[in-house]
């Protein structure tokens, strides 16, 4: 599967490599010592208030904590999940795992296990202490003791593409998809769905190493219908259908 866009999609810069062009404002990755700028998602010119959807999120994040795949990688382990705002246990699955269960998926370098997730949380000092533009948040659905999906991936040393979608309500901290890997990730983009109600971006990234698979996260529209004008369709579940296929073009 090769990932492909109809405009410009940036490249999300990792904590090891030099940092890209910036394109909006610096912003510092949590414990990075190089800046992440906030990078122009692809797509996002195509709709009037995606940009303002973006004001309220922090930066995207970008880790490099795991190693290489070895040559000849030939399997992989892949697990897509939605993290519920942090409530699914991240954290206690990936310890389990590398105890022994479920056949010790991600410990052996030769099979690495990569995470599809949606709805992952992330709070730092990125996002803006206040919403700069209210209304065009997601709603606060933070459970009360939340995963932040960076601090797992820096627990387990695992590589991470976070890009956030939208903010928690009133709350600092942001939601959306992420790839982690258990083996160094390369190149990663991301790019927004149809907008649909509320601005969801998903996230792609490679296997550094690993040529001809390209993995990506997303989270379609969980409303039935479509508003009016944005678009021909009018049945249920005419918003998933039609991300669907916008989706299957960029990645196919």
């Amino acid at each position: 599967m090769r990932v492909r866009g109809r405009t410009r999609r940036p490249t999300i810069p990792t904590e090891t490599s030099p940092p890209a062009p910036d394109l909006r404002s610096p912003a510092k990755g949590p414990g990075s010592g190089a800046a992440i700028p906030v990078f122009v998602i692809a797509d996002e010119a195509e709709h009037r208030v995606l940009a303002r959807w973006r004001s309220n999120v922090g930066a995207p994040v970008a880790l490099d904590l795991a190693p290489p795949a070895p040559p000849g990688v030939r399997e992989i382990d892949l697990l897509s999940w939605n993290l519920k705002v942090g409530a699914a246990h991240l954290d206690r699955l990936l310890g389990r795992l590398r105890e022994g269960a479920h056949g010790g998926a991600g410990t052996d370098p030769r099979r690495p296990l990569v995470l599809l997730v949606q709805e992952a949380y992330r709070s730092d000092d990125t996002v803006p202490g206040r919403a700069p533009d209210p209304g065009f948040e997601g709603g606060d659905l933070t459970p009360p003791h939340p995963e932040d999906v960076v601090e797992v991936a820096r627990r387990h040393g695992l590589g991470l593409r976070y890009a956030p979608s939208m903010r928690n309500g009133a709350a600092r901290s942001d939601r959306g998809n992420a790839v982690l890997a258990t083996a160094a990730l390369g190149h990663a983009h991301a790019f927004s769905l149809l907008y649909v109600r509320q601005r969801r971006v998903a996230v792609g990234a490679r296997l550094a190493g690993v040529d001809g698979v390209d993995l990506v996260s997303a989270h379609l529209h969980t409303h039935r219908r479509l508003l009016d004008g944005d678009s021909p369709r009018r049945g249920l579940g005419g918003a998933r259908a039609h991300q669907a296929e916008r989706l299957a073009e960029a990645v196919v």
